[in-house]
């Protein structure tokens, strides 16, 4: 199976406590987003769930049903009452029945069975934390990370392996089902599984040819992310030369502090590539790097 790069992965902790001095706080304003195939399981279900919630909940669910108007990730949000997701009633209910069942995710929403894994949309995941990434719920002890010693990630190993069958599977489903993204991710699975296989020396040649060709084609549109996706996606494939060669064609106007990846003068200073200093720092009308440039390769 391919591995999930978690950039955080070496520094943050976490343990889940809950039955342990936490009574379920990620269930409190939740509102994971369901998508189609989720609210079909979700719906097999109900039926075996409702005499587990909470009486408000349930009463909520019948009157006006358990998903609600507003939309997250294009899909509808499960409702709430009293600040507490529906299904919420001293744990997930949905879990309690789906380990009745024999797997305790088959029923819960993806974006809680992963929770705190999210991923960074440059093909990379990061675990939540306190004050990391624009963190909200900065008031969740589990995402504290004075919290535990616990390294995140070996308490999520199974929310990892979740995570990458779920871009084996999800590659299979039907266009319609498949959902999308911002490019270079916007045909999601295949692009997240091709990220991964590159980085596990897997099809290399092949994953980087597909994400060459959107850095050129998200480009010439102006858009360069897909760029800076590509060249830390030759990086961790060990093709530094190759990686400045592409920040050169696509970068080399950029703002570098604005980027997600090494910049051209980063990546030259790597190389002792002077002269690219130098055309870096004139592209951006940089006159005292130019010089600099200049001077460091012996102009």
């Amino acid at each position: 199976m391919t591995p999930l790069v978690v950039v955080n992965g070496s520094t943050a902790t976490f343990d889940c406590s809950f039955g342990r001095g936490c009574d379920g706080l990620c269930c409190k304003q939740g509102e994971p987003s369901v998508s189609v195939p989720e609210q079909a399981r979700i719906e097999a279900v109900l039926s075996r769930a409702l005499p587990h919630l909470r009486p408000e909940a349930k009463a909520l669910i019948e009157n006006s049903g358990w998903l609600g108007d507003d939309v997250k990730l294009s899909q509808p949000m499960v409702r709430t009452v009293d600040d507490w997701c529906v299904f919420f009633n001293k744990g997930c209910v949905l879990h309690k029945i789906g380990a009745e069942d024999g797997d305790f995710v088959k029923y819960k929403p993806i974006q809680c069975v992963l929770f705190p894994l999210e991923p960074n949309g440059d093909g990379t995941w990061y675990v939540r934390q306190w004050h990391h990434n624009d963190e909200q719920w900065n008031d969740i002890f589990c995402l504290n990370p004075a919290n535990t010693n616990r390294n995140a990630v070996e308490a999520l190993a199974p929310e990892l392996e979740l995570a990458r069958e779920l871009c084996e599977y999800g590659r299979r489903l039907a266009p319609s089902l498949q959902g999308g993204g911002d490019a270079p991710f916007d045909q999601m699975y295949d692009d997240y599984l091709a990220f991964l296989n590159v980085v596990a020396g897997v099809d290399v040649t092949a994953g980087l040819e597909r994400f060459r060709a959107k850095a050129g084609r998200e480009a010439a549109d102006g858009n360069t992310h897909p760029a800076q996706v590509y060249v830390n996606l030759l990086l961790r494939a060990g093709k530094a030369a190759e990686a400045l060669d592409a920040a050169k064609l696509y970068l080399m106007g950029e703002d570098e502090g604005r980027l997600v990846c090494p910049g051209v003068t980063e990546l030259a200073k790597r190389a002792g590539d002077y002269g690219a200093i130098a055309d870096a720092a004139k592209a951006r009308a940089d006159a005292v790097g130019y010089l600099a440039g200049l001077i460091a390769g012996g102009t």
